[in-house]
């Protein structure tokens, strides 16, 4: 979401609790593989910032990529419209077989 307005932030994150649900750990993970956040040091919450912002230099490129491969930045939509296309007889090959970069 905050791709399609322009803003180029790194993504905070607190450590992962064991009462969190199991996705938010799922998010977590993804996120730090991709390069897009950083969970917060609550001993020094000034250099998660600064690792923040650093990853946030790559974000028009990532995002130039999702949008290139893609077409879009909005995710949810590219998956409704998956799913609207596999309901009506469409092929969706193209579609379920990519693979994030």
């Amino acid at each position: 979401m905050l791709a399609e307005h322009g803003l180029n932030v790194g993504l905070l994150f607190p450590k992962h609790d064991s009462k969190d649900d199991p996705e938010i750990l799922m998010n977590n993970l993804g996120v730090k593989r991709l390069g897009l956040g950083v969970e917060i040091d609550v001993e020094n919450p000034r250099k998660s910032l600064e690792e923040a912002l650093e990853l946030a230099k790559g974000n028009a490129e990532f995002n130039r990529k999702l949008k290139e491969k893609y077409g879009t930045l909005d995710g949810i939509d590219y998956i409704a419209e998956t799913i609207f296309m596999y309901q009506h007889g469409q092929d969706i090959s193209s579609r379920w077989a990519i693979t994030p970069f």
